[in-house]
């Protein structure tokens, strides 16, 4: 199937479902390998009504070479939703950190490739997130691929408790990150 054509059959489908969606996903797989939908040379990701919100800029074949400025959606503060890998449960979390942008990443590529001889991988496209949970400031990855703009307001409980837990991550975390 081409990615047009699987374009096409994601729109329909996301017209004849009936339940409430949040997004949708393309996945380019490598021909004749029979392996887990999270190894794929690239992907699409797609809100609720269908229209491309984010797409992959490295894989496990590929070098993450950083993310275009308008392909970095969120910010430090931003909440958002961080979905779990099948997509099928979501909790909100706060953004601490942003994945590096492609000059960011171009200086780290060439102080990674002049003291080791590699180049970034699929591991460094991420954001740090610190999420709702009973811990405090629990620092954690978030594929982009995995993170939506929420759908509703969250509650300003949750807003606020976010926030805290940022601001304390931010005392614990910026002097040893980046």
């Amino acid at each position: 199937m081409t990615f047009e054509e699987a374009k096409q059959c994601l729109h329909n489908e996301m017209d004849q479902i009936e339940y409430d969606k949040y997004c949708a996903y393309i996945f380019q797989i490598p021909i004749n390998e029979n392996i887990h939908f999270t190894y794929y040379d690239r992907a699409w990701l797609y809100d609720h009504n269908g229209n491309l919100i984010d797409q992959s800029y490295s894989s496990e074949h590929f070098p993450f070479r950083g993310r275009p400025e308008y392909a970095i959606r969120f910010k430090r503060g931003d909440i958002v939703e961080l979905l779990n890998a099948y997509c099928d449960e979501s909790k909100f979390a706060i953004v601490y950190n942003t994945p590096p942008d492609i000059e960011t990443a171009y200086k780290m590529n060439n102080r990674l490739k002049e003291e080791y001889g590699s180049l970034l991988n699929s591991t460094y496209d991420k954001y740090f997130l610190v999420y709702e949970s009973k811990k405090f400031a629990n620092l954690v990855e978030g594929d982009p691929l995995r993170l939506i703009k929420p759908r509703f307001e969250p509650p300003r409980n949750v807003v606020r408790y976010l926030n805290q837990c940022l601001q304390k991550a931010i005392k614990e975390y910026d002097e040893f990150i980046f």
